[in-house]
């Protein structure tokens, strides 16, 4: 089985992106989805963040109320690695087994979107990385409007991330996603090519 990890910096569109690769029909694995199951509710994820950042970010049903954590974090880069550093593993973990029941269903390819692929060392468990990249008033634009936040907080959280060149540097392809012209073009080129290959 192909193992596709799907990266980017935050608003670039990689869920847009994995979205039309898997009409082509292959299995899709969203690491965010991963991330917020183990932290909405009691678990040992929430229980080792709490450890870290405190109880008052909480919420009333015992997960962690991600608002809260969201403004500790991308307020201090230090709090933010910290805090990666406790979740890595246990999304990890989760994705790796779900891999392997993919494998197991004889699955041609699973796509696997990772925004902190690099940083996590996931990329080491892909066959092919992709990063998808945009302009950066194109990303604070969508941010603003999925999150329902500030553009001077949507600043904020692409500042604690890496550029874009950091990304085309270290992927095998990349799709550039600015107004999603030209995106199926661009995807079939990349399947044509890594499906040529397998």
């Amino acid at each position: 089985m192909i193992v596709l990890g799907i990266t980017g910096p935050i608003g670039s569109g990689k869920s847009y992106i994995a979205d039309r690769i898997c009409k082509h029909g292959f299995s899709r694995i969203d690491t965010d989805k991963i991330y917020h199951i183990l932290v909405d509710n009691p678990s040992p994820t929430v229980n080792e963040i709490v450890n870290e950042f405190g109880k008052n970010i909480l919420s009333e049903n015992g997960g962690i109320d991600r608002k809260k954590l969201s403004e500790i974090v991308f307020s201090d880069k230090k709090k933010l690695l910290k805090l990666n550093e406790i979740t890595h593993k246990y999304v990890i973990e989760k994705t790796d087994a779900l891999l392997f029941e993919y494998e197991k269903a004889g699955e041609k390819m699973t796509v696997v979107e990772v925004p902190l692929m690099f940083e996590s060392g996931f990329d080491k468990r892909c066959d092919y990385v992709l990063s998808v990249v945009a302009d950066e008033q194109t990303r604070i634009n969508r941010i603003c409007k999925r999150n329902g936040i500030s553009e001077s907080e949507a600043k904020k959280r692409i500042k604690n991330q890496k550029n874009n060149e950091f990304y085309i540097e270290k992927s095998f392809f990349v799709i550039y996603n600015n107004n999603n012209e030209g995106i199926d073009e661009q995807i079939d080129k990349f399947l044509e090519r890594i499906l040529k290959e397998n």
